[in-house]
């Protein structure tokens, strides 16, 4: 990886300086050691030169599936979809066809994500080396949700989830995540990625799932407290976390080379 620095806005009231850390990928990199370093595969087609890939830093969750068992809210949710008699398979993605996809995909992202996934973002995305696998979740035999993967024997990423809108209400959302998390439980894939952990709305990836640890700029972590207390805003001051926690940072690094 070639990583770059690009500067953000910066804060004087707290003394605050930020930059965003990007990596341009190189042959050799593999998904296992750039996912491990916190990174996620940056999407943003309008801003990438033709040819380039692309990973972004950022507080992203995975979930640890030696540690990973269903909870509660996982049985009740599999409880509520009974109905749908849900079945899936793994279908490498040159055995389907986008046109294939193509409806439901536009379905859902007309409803749950309206403007923000275009055909050429969709195209960009597909085309990305590392996707390599489709999950198609089916309910009386259609088609009801698909799931873009990257996926490996040492990780899994749990990148794009497209359904039914007029199954939302259903659990139908949770059940696939959970679903592909038990999968990879039983085949012994050690990570599964679920993405970014930004936000209340982001916190049902660490309150559903046994497991979950999360990237905090420096390494993996487990302190699921501290990552909530972020996701509410209870420590929003505008000050990075180091100025919030300093003797948590500088013990972290004691004997470290600079």
């Amino acid at each position: 990886m070639n990583i770059f620095f690009s500067e953000a806005p910066p804060d004087y009231a707290t003394y605050t300086f930020p930059y965003a850390v990007y990596a341009v990928l190189t042959p050799g990199d593999t998904p296992s050691e750039v996912y491990a370093r916190g990174f996620l595969p940056y999407s943003d087609h309008r801003r990438i030169p033709p040819g380039v890939r692309m990973c972004y830093l950022a507080r992203s969750v995975r979930v640890d599936t030696s540690r990973f068992s269903l909870t509660s809210e996982n049985r009740r949710i599999r409880k509520k979809t009974e109905p749908l008699d849900l079945r899936y398979e793994l279908v490498d993605k040159a055995d389907i066809s986008p046109e294939e996809m193509t409806p439901l995909i536009e379905a859902y992202t007309r409803v749950r994500m309206p403007g923000v996934m275009p055909p050429e973002r969709l195209k960009y995305i597909y085309d990305f080396d590392w996707f390599n696998r489709v999950a198609v979740f089916r309910s009386q035999n259609r088609p009801v949700g698909y799931v873009w993967l990257v996926d490996r024997p040492d990780m899994r990423h749990y990148w794009f989830a497209f359904f039914q809108p007029d199954l939302i209400r259903t659990g139908l959302g949770k059940r696939m995540m959970e679903t592909l998390i038990s999968d990879a439980a039983e085949r012994h894939i050690p990570h599964v990625y679920l993405g970014t952990c930004y936000g209340p709305k982001a916190l049902y990836k660490v309150r559903d799932f046994r497991g979950v640890e999360y990237f905090d700029g420096n390494g993996w972590t487990s302190d699921l407290n501290r990552l909530k207390a972020r996701c509410k805003g209870e420590e929003n001051s505008g000050a990075d976390e180091f100025k919030l926690h300093p003797r948590y940072f500088i013990s972290a690094s004691k004997g470290s080379d600079l």
